[in-house]
């Protein structure tokens, strides 16, 4: 059963784990520079989206988070 995944990167590597592990840090390559690869370096929070290849969302998906101070 194909389906979208929208979460918390803690709830994608519980849930969706094999599914986060192929794709966590395919989007932001080396190549793209040293800011790029700096952010992903540092990223260990943010928001995963997967959507099977043929489906199409008949809305678009929305996310909102507050940062309230460090991260615990």
């Amino acid at each position: 059963h194909k389906k979208v995944v929208l979460a918390d990167f803690r709830t994608a590597a519980r849930k969706h784990a094999l599914l986060f592990q192929k794709h966590l840090g395919k989007t932001v390559p080396v190549a793209d520079g040293k800011f790029a690869a700096l952010a992903a370096t540092l990223a260990n929070s943010g928001l995963f989206v997967y959507v099977p290849k043929g489906v199409r969302l008949e809305l678009p998906l929305h996310s909102v988070a507050w940062f309230t101070g460090p991260a615990p």
